[in-house]
């Protein structure tokens, strides 16, 4: 209720302050009255005004509006598309008075909403344009038609800084946004497509002394068609120390489909010695987003390392749980279906991976059931989309979890596979704020837990920070 009147107040005084505002509506002529009865469609009635007013009858087409609220004042896709037939006929006073009786009842209405900001940008009243814009972007901080109009406003307005970050949001949310990323290259000076940044992730073990480590240094940079990023990761895990390094790339097809692409290369034995993955994404209705693709590792035999839960195995035996790999490759599929709504993101992705045959360290020969993994993503948005805070839900193991240990003797990720492992569980939160101008910081803290043939358990505690700059 206290928000309501909020709103209300809001809107009647931005109203108000329009240049010609008028606030009354205008009543329709007598002979203008639509009979409705309680048989009647009202659906085929508010489809058959559309077809009107989309040929133009603008005045037939808001006879039968009008009579349709009077029979259902709660209608309001119907309130907001006779505001939006005053504004095609260019009375946009009266446009701006069935918006604001619509948004007064219901403040979140996203149609009235966004029927608003353009009359205000056809009028060239960009100030109030902005404050719809914040008020928008308030209950939908995620939506990309809210966040382009908020860059259009900023351009009309000469502020190309605004629209730069805005479009950096936008394409954070969305690499796929081909008119994003065509934008961000067209608005001379500050383009603001660079970005940095630095990452640090940490894992603790209930059953091993030693904490595994993970940097990384992440240079991106956007292009007219695609996004491009080089990252270098260095680990410090099992007594051994190396580098690795990434290419990432999003690139754009048509509008709603584009692709993410990756690659990376290592000469030390806790990374992969090569890796490929790839996903196609996407847009379907009603927000929702859904991709497929693939992950390929590579592992080579000729490095002597022998790992068994962070220890070195001087002289593996017939019944180690360690298996290496025999210079093979592990391909994993990969799928993902992800929603924005409102202040949520949620996103679910899967992993499958086939049946596998390894060796141990005496040469015999042994078998790795396939497997599936899940992980769930909830995020919450608080006042844009650079800040927010989640959770994370998993189970099974994911090459493309950011942690310390992704790379530790688990399936798929070193040159040895620990066989023993049934079951894994992990949960895990993080936050993201903006910070120091254009950075934005990120923490996270998960918890894994792992399950042996034997009923034994290895714990894990994840920390990670990330610091990222765009320029």
């Amino acid at each position: 209720m206290f928000q309501r009147f909020i709103f209300t107040a809001v809107v009647i005084v931005i109203a108000f302050l329009s240049p010609g505002s008028g606030f009354a509506q205008k009543k329709a002529p007598a002979d203008a009255a639509v009979v409705i009865s309680d048989t009647t469609d009202l659906d085929a009635l508010f489809k058959k005004a559309r077809n009107l007013a989309y040929e133009k009858d603008y005045t037939q087409s808001r006879k039968i509006l009008i009579a349709i609220i009077e029979k259902k004042p709660d209608y309001y896709d119907v309130g907001s598309f006779l505001g939006r037939t005053y504004a095609w006929d260019q009375q946009y006073n009266e446009a701006r008075t069935e918006f604001s009786k619509v948004l007064i009842e219901k403040p979140d209405f996203a149609d009235a909403l966004d029927a608003l900001i353009d009359v205000e940008i056809w009028t060239e009243q960009f100030t109030v344009a902005n404050e719809y814009i914040k008020i928008a972007l308030g209950y939908y901080p995620t939506s990309e038609q809210f966040l382009m109009k908020k860059v259009k406003v900023s351009m009309r307005q000469q502020d190309k800084l605004t629209a730069s970050l805005t479009l950096r949001k936008i394409l954070e949310l969305n690499p796929g946004n081909k008119d994003a990323l065509k934008m961000l290259n067209e608005t001379g000076g500050l383009k603001l497509n660079n970005h940095l940044t630095f990452g640090y992730a940490v894992d603790f073990f209930n059953r091993q002394n030693q904490p595994q480590q993970l940097s990384s240094v992440e240079y991106g940079k956007s292009f007219k068609f695609a996004s491009l990023s080089l990252r270098g990761n260095y680990a410090d895990k099992f007594g051994k120390g190396g580098w690795q390094g990434e290419l990432d790339a999003y690139v754009n097809f048509v509008k709603g489909t584009y692709a993410y692409l990756n690659g990376g290369f290592s000469r030390v034995s806790v990374f992969p010695d090569y890796k490929f993955g790839g996903d196609i994404y996407q847009k379907l209705f009603g927000g929702f987003e859904m991709s497929l693709g693939a992950r390929y590792l590579h592992f080579d035999t000729n490095d002597s390392l022998k790992l068994s839960i962070g220890k070195k195995l001087s002289q593996p035996s017939e019944d180690s749980v360690v298996y290496v790999m025999k210079n093979q490759g592990t391909l994993l599929y990969t799928g993902y279906l992800g929603n924005y709504f409102r202040n949520y993101w949620f996103g679910l992705r899967a992993y499958y991976t086939p049946e596998l045959t390894l060796k141990n360290a005496t040469g015999t020969s042994i078998k790795k059931e396939a497997s599936t993994s899940l992980i769930l993503n909830i995020r919450y948005y608080v006042g844009d989309a650079d800040n927010y805070i989640g959770i994370k839900l998993g189970s099974g193991r994911s090459p493309d979890v950011p942690s310390a240990a992704t790379l530790d003797p688990g399936t798929l990720n070193a040159n040895a596979v620990k066989t023993s492992t049934t079951k894994s569980y992990s949960g895990g939160v993080e936050l993201q704020r903006a910070a120091f101008g254009r950075w934005l910081i990120k923490g996270e803290m998960g918890y894994t837990k792992e399950q042996s043939a034997s009923d034994k358990y290895l714990q894990r505690i994840t920390l990670s920070i990330s610091l990222k700059n765009i320029f």
